[in-house]
This record gives structure tokens, C-alpha cells and sequence, in this order.
């Protein structure tokens, strides 16, 4: 059924029709907008291990031989230390009394090094860290930061 102003428009849209065509312009526009909600949020927390784990390394030393030699010679100066290849010599000298004075060599001291190399285990602390995340829900009132050790802001 309808009614008459129903038909009323019926009539004026018949008419106008006939009379000429009317395109109706229709524009949209649309304005977006965002909001902020916080819907939850993490919990990030940082450990620090300390671990000892051997490693090798060369280790290096020396040994050292001291022998004395007796020379008993009569000598015009006074000699310098010296080197013969692993050894190194210094002379050891007196003087003795005689109708003139004399230098004599009485002994020499030889010392001879050797290196020797050896590998040894030395412990060494290792550092390790890490992360656990924990999800937090919408307005925990806990989003701070937390610190494991007095170590963890060094890393």
C-alpha cells in the first residue's frame, strides 16, 4: 500500500522525468583519525653468567746453568763479559802480590739459558648473558625496567 504522499512524489518524479533528466552528484568524504590505547606491554630482563672454561696457552720460562771454570792466567787487563754462543762468560779476577803487582784470571763463570716452552690449561671467566620477555597485560602498573645484577649495566 501507499500512501498519498507516496504517490505524490511518484507523480512529481514521473513529471520531472519527462521534463528533463536530473543527475544527482553525491561526494563523500572521510576523516580518519588514530587514537592511542595501550593494550599491554614487556618486560625485558638480562642475566649474566659467569662461566670458567680452561684454555691453552703457551707458556714460556727459562732455566738457567751456572758452572765455574778455574783459569789460573795472568792476564794485562781487566777482560769483558762476553758471549759464546748459549753462554754468557764473566771473568772473575784477583790481584796478587808479587815483586809487581799482576792481574790474574782465576776462574770464569759460565751460564747458559734455555728456553723452554710448555703448554698449560689457565682457567678463564667468560661472561654470558641473557634475555627473557614477558608479555605484560593492558595497564600493569609494573613497566619498569629490572636490573639481574650489578654487573648487567656494564655489557
Amino acid at each position: 500500500m501507499t500512501t498519498t504522499t507516496e504517490r505524490e512524489i511518484t507523480a512529481q518524479e514521473n513529471l520531472v522525468s519527462e521534463q528533463s533528466q536530473v543527475i544527482p552528484v553525491v561526494e563523500e568524504f572521510a576523516h580518519v583519525s588514530v587514537a592511542r590505547r595501550e593494550t599491554g606491554g614487556v618486560r625485558v630482563t638480562v642475566t649474566t653468567d659467569e662461566v670458567e672454561e680452561p684454555h691453552d696457552v703457551e707458556l714460556s720460562s727459562q732455566r738457567v746453568e751456572v758452572t765455574r771454570h778455574s783459569v789460573g792466567r795472568e792476564i794485562d787487563a781487566m777482560p769483558e763479559p762476553r758471549e759464546e754462543g748459549d753462554f754468557l762468560i764473566l771473568p772473575v779476577v784477583e790481584e796478587r802480590a808479587v815483586i809487581v803487582t799482576k792481574l790474574f784470571l782465576t776462574e770464569e763463570i759460565h751460564i747458559r739459558r734455555t728456553r723452554l716452552t710448555e703448554m698449560v690449561s689457565v682457567p678463564v671467566t667468560l661472561r654470558r648473558q641473557h634475555a627473557v620477555v614477558e608479555q605484560l597485560e593492558p595497564g600493569s602498573a609494573d613497566l619498569g625496567l629490572a636490573h639481574t645484577g650489578p654487573n648487567d649495566p656494564d655489557l
